[in-house]
């Protein structure tokens, strides 16, 4: 038989796992490519899924066979994405599993590649979560050798 174990803490990421922000990302993916008369196919979309903005965009121009740059795209996005991540929402069963562990006496951590300013964006609406993470690495302060 094996002992119990109880975890003392646990890292989760933060985009697709606690937050729906994929579907944020798609609304404005869509909003900017219809400026170019595109449409964002399921291929653009996995190939983008889990990347940071730049490399989302170059992927997605490339599929697309868009003439315009990943910094354009970037550009054109970034401002309808912070005027939204506030308003991202817990997937399903995300808010009730961290406060069980929290209940349960277990640390909760996050690590993202989301940069700090845009991680304190999307749980500015959110004081549930920020009292429930004891701390959060993100993208922006790891230093990759």
């Amino acid at each position: 038989m094996l002992a119990s174990i109880k975890p003392a803490a646990f890292v989760f990421d933060l985009d697709g796992l606690i937050l729906d922000t994929e579907s944020l990302c798609i609304e404005v993916a869509q909003q900017v490519l219809a400026k170019y008369g595109c449409t964002l196919t399921k291929e653009a979309q996995r190939a983008a899924l889990g990347k940071r903005p730049l490399d989302c965009w170059r992927d997605v121009a490339k599929i697309l066979k868009l003439d315009v740059t990943a910094q354009q795209l970037f550009d054109e996005s970034e401002p309808l994405l912070i005027a939204r991540w506030a308003d991202t929402r817990p997937l399903p069963g995300a808010r009730r599993l961290l406060e069980h562990l929290h209940a349960c006496g277990a640390k909760i951590t996050l690590a993202t590649s989301t940069s700090r300013a845009t991680y304190d964006r999307k749980l500015a609406n959110k004081p549930w979560l920020r009292d429930l993470v004891q701390a959060c690495v993100c993208g922006d302060e790891v230093t990759l050798t």
